[in-house]
């Protein structure tokens, strides 16, 4: 039976990352153990390369599915040349992109050096380096439905006639902890972007109604979360 070991945020933490899966019992040659990445695989930790290597061991193996979060769209914009240098150096300044950009380099970089064209090489360094990531992450879906569960970086608006009409901006940016969930809704909704110490002083997952929040604060060296669910039951 397939099993699905679902989390979030993972933020370049790779030893986080080996010891959540490992805790969770996850085996990189059972063909029916999936993981579903729920937004933000790089920034912030220093193990990026080794992190993409992983991912794309499961990639080849067919046994990763994505969701995208609002880092890895900072990345997505570069390869697709679509950022804005501001932002960029926004990025740099408050979600440690620069621990992203440094995979493209084999020297120390700073923020002083970020220029166009030091980003158009970057580009190119970075695609060609981890080309099998590159497709996968520019093919990002805002959330997966399955019957019983949603997936979502951010949160879904429910103010909308049909939620699944919810845009890129509030799927990946939305922090949807305060947010309440429409009785209508009969799914559960699965989420982080939020670290759960920030909601309440803790890292564990929280289950709080119809909502399920996954964030482990990995962005800040604490933990990952994984929420195992088989094929029946999500």
């Amino acid at each position: 039976m397939i099993q699905y070991f679902i989390m979030s945020d993972i933020h370049a933490r790779y030893n986080l990352l080996i010891k959540a899966l490992n805790k969770a019992d996850f085996n990189l040659e059972n063909i029916e153990h999936i993981i579903i990445i729920d937004g933000d695989v790089l920034d912030r930790g220093t193990a990026g390369d080794n992190t993409i290597r992983y991912i794309e061991k499961l990639i080849e193996k067919k046994r990763v599915i994505g969701v995208l979060g609002n880092h890895d769209l900072f990345l997505i914009d570069i390869l697709k040349g679509t950022y804005k240098l501001d932002e960029v150096l926004w990025n740099i300044s408050k979600n440690g992109f620069i621990e992203t950009l440094q995979l493209g380099f084999s020297y120390d970089i700073h923020k002083d050096e970020i220029t166009e064209q030091f980003i158009e090489e970057f580009r190119e360094t970075f695609k060609n380096k981890y080309q099998v990531f590159v497709d996968w992450i520019m093919n990002l879906p805002l959330y997966l439905e399955y019957e019983n569960y949603v997936i979502v970086h951010g949160f879904i608006d429910f103010s909308l006639k049909n939620w699944r009409d919810t845009n890129e901006n509030f799927a990946i940016w939305e922090r949807g902890y305060n947010r309440k969930i429409p009785k209508k809704f009969n799914k559960l909704l699965v989420f982080g972007h939020t670290p759960n110490h920030n909601i309440n002083n803790q890292n564990d997952i929280i289950y709080n109604g119809k909502k399920i929040m996954i964030d482990g604060g990995a962005a800040s060296n604490h933990q990952i979360n994984v929420l195992k669910l088989t094929e029946n039951e999500i």
